[in-house]
């Protein structure tokens, strides 16, 4: 049976303060300091971490572009700067000149005539962005149409641009499969050469799969009202949206990866809409990657502060586990990728049979380090000092090693800060729509077009 105490699943964890260790009921035999210390903090990365192995390293040339601050968000300032330096790419100084001009036409045929001295497909498509600015996406479309019909699409200047506003047309009125159509295009144009300075390519994958993510949203509602039907076409859409997402972050996009953590965040808040999309393993995995570590720092927040929102949302988290760990138990046999993550989900859950099986699985430092807890439970230290072994040659041999045990010290002293010195706001800049790219789930009816 699951254990679902909040104060037995962070003792399961180990993640209560250290003075409790004396009595704690996962710690059977007493612990050397040393290794009591390094049982304390499990050895996973940051959520992006987790998320990291929802979907192979990609094997094509595909390129992020995205310009932010320090603090994650993007200024509008800095985005006009990239456009207006991606599109001087392949024009002389008198041609940059004259797309000014056109760019503050009144409408597209005004942009068009000013552009004659441009390259045809610059000229085609500045007009085409004259015309979405105006808010006549037909007429846009027609011009970016224009584009790409041309022999050899690949080579022209504006090709990827096209393409990708010609799925963010689609997608605003309400033409998904069209809109596929395109992103997908945008990314065959780029590894067929074409230029793409603005990094459309990476970013089309989180456009497509905010096309899967508003039907899923439009479909909530029946979800929660236990239609049946929706809840499978919802749990699809979510599964799509996922893997659209994992390969956007995989290719080192910010905006995807907190997409994915934006997603995690939703379904780990209803049960409805958790139960209908953590059949599909992508989910699955998605959701152990954010609940663990997340599940800690909630932990830590409580244990440290004794903070109540904390408390609550720890409730609510372990309940998502639970969920997610009846999922795991109802899959067909086999090894699971991910199994590390896992491992630990239903460590902390206190099903340590599934824990020692995933844990089995795996050679990563995560899955030595349930592998080390369950020796200790067993009463097995040497056995238990070969796992953490392990954990600590691997770290060292990948730099890891200070940064672990730093983050073991820091918490340490993080209960002689006060609450309020450590509390941090972190502020999004609204920025136009039109500067928008690659805008994560929650803001997902606003996004990028690079008119």
């Amino acid at each position: 049976m699951v254990r679902r105490s909040g104060i037995v699943l962070l003792w399961a964890f180990g993640l209560s303060a250290t003075a409790a260790l004396a009595c704690g009921p996962f710690f059977p035999l007493p612990l050397g300091s040393h290794r009591e210390k390094l049982l304390l903090r499990a050895p996973w990365t940051s959520f992006g971490g987790n998320a990291s192995g929802l979907t192979a390293p990609p094997s094509d040339p595909l390129e992020v572009n995205e310009q932010r601050s320090s603090d994650g968000t993007a200024t509008a300032p800095s985005l006009l700067a990239m456009r207006m330096s991606a599109e001087s790419h392949g024009l002389t100084q008198d041609q940059l000149a004259t797309l000014v001009l056109a760019r503050a036409a009144g409408d597209g045929d005004s942009a068009y005539l000013l552009a004659a001295s441009l390259p045809d497909a610059v000229r085609s498509y500045t007009a085409g962005a004259v015309e979405y600015g105006r808010g006549l996406l037909d007429a846009a479309a027609a011009r970016f149409a224009e584009v790409l019909a041309v022999a050899n699409p690949s080579a022209s200047l504006r090709a990827t641009w096209a393409a990708y506003m010609l799925g963010r047309i689609h997608a605003q009125q309400g033409r998904p499969r069209a809109a596929t159509y395109w992103f997908a295009k945008v990314r065959a144009l780029a590894r067929r050469g074409a230029p793409d300075p603005l990094g459309l390519a990476v970013a089309s994958y989180g456009e497509q799969a905010r096309v899967h993510l508003t039907r899923a949203r439009q479909l909530s509602a029946s979800v929660r009202s236990g239609d049946q039907e929706a809840s499978r076409r919802y749990g699809r859409k979510v599964s799509a949206a996922v893997y659209l997402y994992a390969q956007q972050a995989s290719r080192g996009s910010f905006s995807g990866e907190q997409s994915l953590r934006f997603i995690a965040i939703e379904l780990a808040k209803s049960k409805p809409l958790l139960e209908s999309a953590v059949e599909f393993p992508n989910v699955q995995h998605l959701l152990a990657a954010y609940l663990v570590p997340r599940l800690h720092q909630l932990a830590e927040a409580v244990d440290t502060y004794g903070d109540d929102d904390a408390r609550s949302a720890v409730a609510i988290h372990e309940q998502s586990l639970v969920t997610v760990l009846n999922a795991l138990r109802n899959r067909r046999p086999g090894n699971l990728e991910g199994a590390h993550i896992f491992a630990a989900l239903a460590y902390r859950a206190g099903a340590f049979r599934l824990a020692g099986d995933l844990a089995a699985q795996s050679n990563d430092p995560l899955s030595h380090w349930v592998q080390a807890k369950l020796a200790i439970r067993a009463g097995l230290p040497a056995e238990a000092d070969a796992h953490l072994g392990i954990v600590m040659s691997r770290f060292r041999s990948t730099g890891q090693l200070e940064s672990w045990e730093d983050r073991r010290r820091s918490e340490q002293e993080r209960g002689n800060v006060e609450r309020a010195g450590v509390a941090q706001t972190t502020k999004a800049i609204a920025l136009p729509g039109e500067l928008r790219l690659g805008t994560p789930w929650p803001n997902m009816l606003v996004s990028t077009a690079w008119s």
